[in-house]
């Protein structure tokens, strides 16, 4: 069954992102797995700080507990929702994970809830946009999902037979029934051959 992982920090960013993934899991009758990383907290006095990382892991699975039985609320408990609560670095967490489930797509929040937080979320969001290998999902502050009808596909038509995933591709455009359209921007005004041929197999 197609899995959806959203990740959160139980931000207003980030449950904003869950309530996407959330509407989106129930357009196409995927599963939902909410996942949040406990980081390691970084002192910054001179004096040592000393946290419990067991009582924050107690905390953190009882937030997501919490949010487990909003987001079924939100779902009329129509699709399976699971929660997983990790521990070290965030994109490494997210990955060990993604390659375990072997997600439909990730989808995530592009803000955090404190100023910091706000950098470092939307850092961890471009980073797995850049270097994940699943289709990831960033949802702006305030954005719901509606039916997508449009997908758009950016490509430079550099070796589109062995670089476009087509077959993922393929999928998304029949899960959704959606419009694929393609875009291309040169950097030249100026006839390419090799753009030409790379366009005709992209076709």
């Amino acid at each position: 069954m197609k899995t959806i992982i959203v990740t959160t920090d139980f931000s207003p960013a980030a449950d904003n992102a869950v309530n996407y993934a959330a509407d989106m899991a129930l357009a196409i009758n995927a599963q939902l797995l909410l996942l949040n990383v406990v980081q390691t907290p970084i002192g910054y006095s001179d004096m040592p700080i000393v946290v419990s990382l067991e009582d924050m892991m107690r905390s953190t699975e009882k937030d997501m507990l919490d949010l487990q039985v909003q987001v079924k609320k939100r779902v009329n408990d129509k699709i399976i929702i699971n929660t997983e609560v990790g521990m070290g670095g965030f994109f490494d967490e997210l990955k060990t994970v993604c390659d375990r489930i072997k997600p439909y797509a990730v989808v995530m929040g592009s803000q955090g809830k404190t100023a910091a937080e706000h950098v470092m979320f939307g850092a961890h969001t471009a980073h797995a946009v850049k270097h994940l290998t699943w289709p990831v999902i960033a949802v702006p502050t305030g954005i719901r999902f509606n039916a997508i009808k449009k997908i758009a596909l950016a490509t430079d038509l550099r070796n589109v037979l062995e670089s476009t995933p087509i077959e993922e591709i393929k999928i998304l455009v029949q899960d959704f029934n959606a419009e694929l359209h393609i875009l291309n921007t040169g950097n030249k005004e100026v006839f390419d051959a090799d753009i030409v041929y790379e366009s005709g197999m992209m076709q």
